[in-house]
């Protein structure tokens, strides 16, 4: 399939410093992700720097090979993951062998390319990754970015290499790594340093088809008890609409209708920024015509937000109310008026919004039937109201996965049965409701998601099996449960910190 682009940066001939960059996830996934992006356009920014994408679709051929240059991907000084999700780390396996690479790290020897991993995933657990790559990169990839250009530049070996990173902050580095005796302290960018990022490539083959990415917010400034998000980046940094808007001095597109991309505003919650609604109503009297946030919080949506949904033909927005259940509510720190909810849910309706999707959570810890069933109700009532508008409901349910880090890290899972049982409840209702589209977790996600977040190499047998037999994944994880059984049942404390021992997150006056 050929691709347009917009933005991509072809470098001719070599450069001291070649590193393929590669997600770890389809074409269309991997160029939604606005830190791939930005970590791709930093590189390529120095100079002394030539970088390369490449991605694992479904059609590939050995040897793995770039976008750009299709030029071998073993070829580069270094190969560079961006990890955003667990179940990511399977194809890091898969891409390594079909660069021609042992994946284990242990086995490459001093000639094969440097192997680093960065993105959420590797902050979140990036013990797995130590049997896989040579370098962990915990934080910031602003900083991380140019730390490693540094390195590889003033180093004359790759053990050169190792030592140096060995010695900074944001970096783990695997073969000096001792369990319960390395720590790191992520690399944070100084509040001061934090810059607007952007995307650099527009195409239409992405979840944002012919959007220009902005990041206005880093971090979320709630602190909602299962969020990875909220505990890790603290403070929440907020770009000023004053750097916001200066940002679109250097974009330049043609203003015509069918050229001019749209604009996306990305945060973890958009309208949780303080200017919020000024930032794009000043975007839109620069000339972009349409300015698209997915995701808002519940609580915060007054009419001055309502007009500018309107104004910008918004026709999807999601929000994540968890649970209807008070007392559940109250265990997540998460807390909405349920009345004032079907209200904003009627009002964005009314604002021509047509497609709502709304995230419930379950699987949460003294959770009922009839918490569950709350929720279901709760579905039942918005869709009523919404569809005398011509809206549609878009619902899912997942369940809780413990992150490291949150205050939810030490829960235990409920068994395989249980879980089971309560998808078969919620479906049972939701089936019931005309023209409500709906996806339910299957539990088995749930369990491998949990198992990549919250253990260490032990689960390297697991990701090679899954490896091996993508297509009996679900199969697969039943039958490893039992292998798991303190690590997600019983949450042997023990299992579930080491992450906390490995990555410091007391030093924070670099934020």
């Amino acid at each position: 399939m050929i691709i347009k682009e917009k933005g991509a940066i072809i470098k001719k001939g070599r450069a001291a410093l070649s590193i393929a960059l590669g997600y770890p996830d389809t074409y269309y996934v991997g160029m939604s992700s606005l830190g791939y992006q930005s970590i791709y356009k930093i590189f390529n920014l120095d100079g002394r720097v030539v970088c390369e994408r490449f991605f694992i679709d479904n059609k590939l051929t050995h040897p793995l090979r770039t976008i750009e240059s299709k030029r071998k991907v073993s070829s580069f000084n270094v190969i560079a993951f961006s990890i955003a999700y667990e179940l990511n780390i399977v194809n890091i396996i898969k891409a390594l062998h079909l660069a021609g690479l042992n994946p284990r790290a242990k086995e490459r020897n001093d000639y094969d390319p440097l192997v680093i991993a960065g993105g959420a995933y590797a902050s979140i657990n990036p013990l797995p990754l130590t049997e896989f790559c040579d370098v962990i990169c915990i934080g910031d990839g602003e900083v991380i970015s140019q730390k490693v250009i540094n390195v590889m530049l003033s180093s004359k070996c790759k053990n050169e290499v190792l030592e140096k990173f060995n010695t900074l902050d944001g970096f783990l580095v695997s073969k000096f790594f001792k369990k319960w005796k390395t720590n790191v302290n992520p690399a944070f960018i100084n509040k001061n340093l934090f810059s607007v990022l952007h995307s650099q490539i527009i195409t239409n083959h992405t979840e944002f088809a012919n959007t220009h990415l902005i990041e206005i917010m880093r971090g979320c400034p709630w602190q909602c008890n299962f969020c990875w998000i909220g505990s890790f980046y603290k403070p929440c940094k907020i770009h000023p609409l004053n750097k916001i808007i200066d940002s679109f001095i250097n974009i330049n597109y043609e203003n015509t209708k069918e050229t001019q991309p749209s604009i996306g505003l990305i945060a973890a919650s958009s309208s949780d920024h303080p200017q919020f609604v000024q930032i794009v109503e000043n975007i839109n009297k620069l000339g972009f015509k349409k300015v698209s946030f997915s995701s808002l919080r519940c609580s915060n949506i007054d009419n001055s937000y309502l007009e500018i949904i309107k104004k910008n033909n918004i026709k999807s927005l999601t929000l994540a109310p968890e649970t209807a259940s008070t007392k559940l509510q109250k265990l997540i720190n998460k807390q909405i008026n349920i009345n004032e909810f079907i209200e904003l849910c009627k009002n964005l309706a009314e604002a021509k919004v047509k497609y709502l999707k709304l995230y419930f959570m379950m699987g949460l810890p003294d959770e009922t039937d009839a918490d569950l069933i709350q929720s279901v109700n709760l579905i039942e009532l918005i869709n009523g109201v919404i569809k005398n508008y011509g809206a549609k409901l878009n619902i899912s349910f997942n369940y809780l996965v413990p992150k490291p880090f949150t205050k939810f890290q030490y829960l235990p899972m409920y068994e395989y049965k249980t879980l089971v049982a309560k998808a078969a409840l919620i479906q049972k209702y939701l089936k019931k409701i005309k023209g409500l589209n709906y996806k339910i977790m299957k539990p088995e996600l749930a369990f491998l998601e949990a198992v990549l977040s919250l253990s260490d190499e032990r689960c390297i047998p697991l990701l090679e099996k899954l490896y091996k037999n993508e297509d009996s994944w679900r199969v697969i994880v039943r039958n490893e449960l039992d292998n798991y059984s303190n690590l997600l049942f019983k949450a042997d404390k023990n299992l579930r910190s080491i992450h906390t021992q490995t990555i410091s997150l007391s030093k924070i006056s670099s934020q």
